[in-house]
């Protein structure tokens, strides 16, 4: 970037589960040298969980590019015994799992 655009300054701004950070760019002039390099996380929290958000995602922010993609893995407990950890969790669901699974899911 500093190429084309010359001096780049970094501003980390902490604060508010990176709320506050997303606030002020979404509150700064539209000149396109503002630049939020943030997570979906914060916007939802902002966006469904906050009485007074500080910021729309929706209105006052627009995606311009993804930057990394990340799973999530949700490991479910089913009648696991007492002495068993993540490696031993780490195995097929088991048929006897209450969840409603379609067996090729498991």
């Amino acid at each position: 970037m500093k190429s084309v655009l010359g001096t780049v300054v970094v501003e980390n701004q902490g604060g508010g589960g990176s709320s506050l950070g997303a606030a002020a760019v979404a509150r700064a002039r539209p000149d396109g040298y503002t630049i939020l390099l943030g997570g979906s996380s914060t916007h939802v929290t902002e966006a469904l969980l906050k009485s007074r958000p500080l910021y729309d995602p929706l209105r006052e922010l627009e995606p311009i590019s993804n930057v990394v993609v990340s799973a999530l893995a949700l490991i479910p407990r089913c009648r696991l015994g007492p002495s068993e950890n993540l490696s031993t969790t780490l195995r097929p669901i088991p048929a006897n799992c209450p969840m409603g699974m379609p067996a090729s899911a498991r």
